[in-house]
């Protein structure tokens, strides 16, 4: 059999609870950028005259060049546990500093150490817990980490907005944060480096060359999900305004409602994996588009949109979860760390593209806002019609590539 079967066939030991304690840390702080959401009109007045909506924007490249590194050195040149470690103090040094240093350039440049850090930590939770678990208990913690993301953004933008209450520069002491990943490090197993244990070098164009090509999939689906959907949640505040139903306050609420129904997809994930789990993908596609429906028809009522919000992040918690999962049976166990960076990356392009993506529409369509509602569900539709004929979960038999002749 050749290295790309499965890695459900392997045996694995379940490494313990400190280990998943430890795992679980990193994506509660993953979303730590939104901190500073809230405190946009405390910083701009604080910093008058710069721009400081950077301090949110620019970090995301940063994120970009640390899923890079991280694919090329993760688990074969840096253990996980090393990689924890240099991230963390990243991660507190940029964020807290800028507390004492009252000074924009100062902070933005902190700000941006902030997003390598989260994009250097960003594949270890997945990586670890695909290489590490059976699929039973893999699956269920896969939909863990996407519901502790959720849970941690929206207690991350509670924390920040309080904190700017009292002034603009306490926001960054929220970064202390950052502190909880340092600890977790030190509960991480002290993985081997997957050089010593391989015959062949682990490395991006070793990756390239050997792995299932239908990998790809998931950063291209991935890449094509946030351009898409993205450009929705960005002008939701302009669609309530549009519709009649309120203002900033209902669009705070309608936004917390969807993050919260992120964290109810991911508690619930391994139910629902092992319940539909040839069906899964299409399913969570289809369910979006009926949730995007219920969005553009919602024309008396903000809690019809609220509901499609609920559905649309319940779907996208659930697909997100299953990609993870198909990765870890497609990819062998020593290129896992490149594949999760490489999935990462997919998703970051596409962030990166829904401005150019809103301009288009304006361009094309005089708006952007129903426009774009209108090509995510047809662009769902067709991605779930294609998953409904040709999932990744069939029956493993099925799934089980290059058996020997």
């Amino acid at each position: 059999m050749n290295k790309t079967q499965i890695n459900t066939e392997e045996k694995h030991q379940d490494p313990g609870i400190l280990t998943i304690i430890g795992i679980m840390c990193f994506p509660l702080i993953g979303q730590a950028t939104s901190m500073l959401n809230p405190a946009m009109n405390v910083l701009r007045e604080h910093f008058a005259g710069h721009n400081v909506y950077l301090f949110s924007s620019f970090p995301n490249a940063f994120a970009f060049i640390g899923n890079i590194i991280a694919g090329a050195v993760l688990g074969t040149k840096l253990r996980y546990r090393t990689m924890a470690i240099i991230a963390s103090i990243m991660f507190l040094f940029g964020g807290f500093t800028p507390f004492f240093v009252d000074n924009y350039w100062y902070t933005f440049v902190g700000m941006n150490l902030v997003g390598l850090s989260l994009g250097l930590m960003g594949p270890v939770a997945n990586s670890m817990i695909i290489g590490l678990f059976a699929e039973k208990r893999r699956v269920t913690l896969l939909g863990y980490v996407n519901m502790i993301g959720y849970a941690g953004g929206v207690a991350l933008t509670m924390l920040g907005g309080v904190l700017a209450d009292i002034d603009a520069r306490f926001v960054f002491l929220g970064y202390l944060l950052g502190g909880i990943g340092l600890i977790a490090a030190f509960l991480l197993p002290d993985m081997e480096l997957s050089d010593k244990n391989s015959k062949e070098k682990v490395n991006i164009r070793n990756f390239f060359r050997s792995v299932n090509k239908v990998f790809f999939l998931i950063p291209l689906i991935q890449l094509l999900m946030n351009m898409l959907n993205i450009p929705m949640l960005m002008q939701l505040s302009e669609l309530i305004d549009i519709r009649g139903f309120g203002g900033a306050t209902v669009a705070a609420g309608a936004i917390s409602a969807f993050n919260f129904a992120g964290v109810i997809g991911g508690l619930f994930f391994g139910k629902i994996f092992e319940k539909t789990k040839r069906w899964i993908l299409g399913l969570g596609f289809l369910l979006s588009v009926a949730g995007m429906f219920v969005i553009y028809t919602a024309t008396s009522t903000v809690l019809q949109l609220t509901i499609g919000l609920c559905m649309i992040n319940i779907a996208g918690t659930v697909i997100f979860s299953s990609f993870s999962e198909w990765l870890g049976r497609i990819v062998p166990r020593s290129y896992l760390s490149v594949a999760v960076a490489i999935a990462g990356i997919g998703g970051t392009i596409g962030s990166f593209a829904v401005a150019y993506y809103i301009n288009f529409l304006k361009m094309v369509f005089g708006e952007s806002i129903l426009s774009a509602i209108t090509i995510s569900m047809i662009a769902y539709a067709i991605i779930g019609a294609g998953f409904l004929i040709r999932s990744p979960f069939r029956k493993e038999k099925e799934t089980v590539e290059g058996e020997a002749a």
